[in-house]
């Protein structure tokens, strides 16, 4: 069935364009004073190594939440240590945002090792929250 479209519908003015919503939420998560110096804690999913950069991936201990992270080859020096599948871990970064993608992800400048894996850790979900998440 097809359904005809009105012939007098008019553009709301608020109505954004791809790119427009892209940059707005970059804005938002980019400019976040929480999210421009953030630790996360996580278990190291994957990690692999190109040109000089690591990119990982960070999970929660049931492996429902995850978040892609990077460390450039110039801050790469920096970390403590390299990530390690399966290792739990500490992070410091700061949120990013790629508007052609329609992704994000942490951009990492700190990793400290948090023990073995996350059973048993019970980390607060997000700051300012105890235990819950942040509503955004």
């Amino acid at each position: 069935m097809v359904i005809p479209l009105a012939t007098d519908f008019t553009i709301p003015d608020e109505t954004l364009t791809v790119g427009g919503l892209s940059a707005y939420i970059q804005d938002l998560l980019e400019q976040d004073p929480h999210l421009m110096q953030i630790w996360v804690l996580g278990e190291v999913s994957s990690a692999n190594q190109r040109s000089g950069h690591l990119f990982f991936t960070l999970q929660d201990p049931d492996g429902t939440d995850t978040i892609n992270c990077v460390t450039w080859r110039s801050q790469r020096a920096k970390l403590v240590e390299d990530p390690t599948p399966g290792e739990q871990v500490v992070v410091l970064g700061q949120m990013r945002v790629y508007p052609q993608r329609s992704s994000y992800q942490l951009n990492v400048v700190q990793l400290v090792a948090g023990g073995g894996g996350l059973a048993g850790a019970t980390p607060s979900a997000t700051p300012g929250a105890a235990g819950g998440r942040r509503a955004v």
